[in-house]
């Protein structure tokens, strides 16, 4: 029973210290998505895997959905997540042992708990960049345990 214990702590040191480097804070719950409707004609949706908080969902159990104004996470094992365009000050893409993913950034920090994984992060962050999202020009930090 040890034994186990000791190996899943070393799976979180693991997968949560390269995303802490890079600001991501598990304990960080963004607040309850409000009800947004999207224009389907103005919005863009991209299949992939989140991280909220503590939970994680991979891939191909969430869906990003995104225009000019809101984005919107909503998947299996993930609390639905909205990220409102006027609290965020950028996005940026974020790695880690475990994959690529997009995170989004706010003064406030109430985004730091958000994550959603994608193979194909520059695309995502190409698209929120059409839709006038502010980007982050910061690259992630390496993805290993000690430097």
């Amino acid at each position: 029973m040890l034994f186990i214990l000791v190996v899943f702590a070393l799976l979180m040191l693991i997968t949560i210290y390269p995303l802490r480097r890079q600001g991501y804070r598990p304990l960080c719950w963004p607040p309850f998505e409000s009800p947004y409707s999207f224009d389907p004609a103005r919005s863009q949706t991209f299949r992939g895997g989140a991280r909220v908080g503590l939970t994680n969902s991979t891939w191909p159990l969430v869906t990003l959905t995104a225009d000019e104004r809101h984005a919107s996470l909503r998947g299996l094992m993930i609390v639905p997540t909205g990220v409102d365009r006027r609290y965020c000050t950028g996005v940026r893409r974020i790695g880690a042992v475990t994959g690529k993913g997009v995170r989004f950034d706010s003064a406030d920090g109430r985004y730091d708990g958000v994550i959603f994984w994608t193979g194909k992060p520059q695309a995502v962050l190409e698209t929120l960049r059409s839709l006038g999202w502010p980007m982050q020009s910061k690259a992630p930090a390496s993805p290993l345990l000690f430097k």
